[in-house]
């Protein structure tokens, strides 16, 4: 996961003293189950040789720097995985107290933060998610990720799909919390103000709180070689949490806004994530961005094109991800005059559902007078 990534960090992306982290990190290290520190020692195994001088003594400022990246996606994972048996555990319960007709059992790929997932080893005595033939093929015909994350929510209802409530946006509407934005570069109250005010309910809706890391976080290896391998941002849909990283810093403040904050909203709203849809209009969007992602007219995103895997299926299926992610940026910022007629109206049919009166430019205007205000440094939170 971590190879070619070691020892590449920006100076300004460390911590100050290093060495500090020696004796908490090793305290941390211990923390951890015996599986995830054997995991944790092998990742390392590639930087303690690199760091080994010819005394065989640690350069140790590198060295516990990268542990210190190691330790804390470990624990990360190794929570998530926790997280996951627990709530597969109470889905397989509420299963078996609703015994269904027409109904098949599949395994789960359950989707967790960073497109990070839970392999199917780990989960598959805990339980299985129920769903219709029919649902089962469409849905894995295009994209089984979504498939399992989708039905693994309607399982918690003990509903099937077509008896599934679709959340209306208005009862979602709450003030966003923001967190731990003091160590970064934009103010946390601006990022409030620009979801808040600047962007259509449909895409924000989802997100409860909005919260800066300072730590690096990987990119999924199924994103290939091509891509950088740390993420600026994600979206966690479990927790509905926009989480901004390192790998934000030192962006202009007008692309961070434009095109990683709002990409992340894409992300929000898209058929994993949006529970304003019917399973009928998860699966017309999921049909529609799988085809336009291949279209001879796509819009052409560097970021999209750049995916690539031995998998073409599984490259096909990263692509669409990112693709609608991308498209709803480029509807919302000056990419706009690039964007295909074809996903402009994707995108425009997902807003106009409970934003008809959002008028795209006048909120491009005021989210541009926003970050000149904090360019010019004379911002003032109204």
């Amino acid at each position: 996961m971590f190879e070619g990534w070691f020892g590449k960090k920006k100076k300004e992306e460390q911590t100050e003293d290093p060495l500090a982290f020696k004796k908490e990190g090793w305290e941390a290290f211990n923390e951890l189950s015996p599986k995830w520190q054997e995991k944790v020692m092998n990742l390392l195994q590639p930087a303690r040789a690199k760091y080994f001088n010819a005394d065989q003594k640690l350069h140790e400022p590198e060295y516990y720097q990268i542990m210190e990246d190691v330790v804390y996606t470990a624990a990360i994972l190794e929570k998530q995985e926790r997280d996951a048996r627990s709530r597969i555990k109470k889905i397989a319960d509420e299963i078996v107290r609703q015994t269904r007709r027409n109904i098949i059992p599949i395994g789960l790929s359950i989707i967790l933060a960073g497109g990070l997932s839970i392999r199917s080893d780990l989960i598959e005595a805990e339980g299985r998610v129920f769903l219709t033939d029919a649902e089962a093929k469409q849905y894995r015909k295009i994209d089984d990720k979504a498939f399992a994350w989708d039905k693994l929510r309607i399982a918690k209802t003990g509903k099937t799909a077509a008896e599934m409530p679709v959340i209306k946006v208005e009862s979602r509407l709450t003030p966003i919390e923001v967190l731990g934005f003091e160590k970064f570069d934009i103010p946390g109250a601006v990022i409030k103000k620009i979801v808040e005010e600047t962007l259509p309910s449909s895409i924000s809706f989802n997100v409860r709180k909005i919260t800066y890391v300072d730590r690096s976080i990987p990119m999924p290896e199924s994103y290939g070689k091509k891509v950088t391998r740390v993420r600026a941002a994600h979206f966690d849909g479990a927790e509905g949490e926009l989480l901004v990283s390192r790998g934000a810093k030192g962006f202009p403040e007008w692309w961070f806004v434009n095109s990683i904050i709002i990409h992340e909203l894409g992300h929000a709203s898209d058929w994993h994530e949006n529970g304003s849809l019917s399973i009928e209009e998860k699966l017309q969007l999921l049909q529609e961005i799988s085809t336009r992602v291949k279209s001879p007219d796509r819009y052409i995103s560097s970021y999209v094109e750049a995916i690539e895997n031995e998998d073409k299926s599984l490259e096909w299926k990263e692509k669409t991800i990112e693709y609608f992610a991308e498209i709803v940026c480029a509807y919302l910022s000056d990419e706009y005059v690039k964007l295909p007629g074809a996903d402009r109206k994707i995108v425009w049919d997902l807003i106009k559902k409970f934003d008809p009166k959002f008028d795209r430019e006048a909120a491009l205007v005021k989210r541009r007078a926003i970050v000149n205000r904090l360019m010019e440094s004379y911002f003032v939170e109204k």
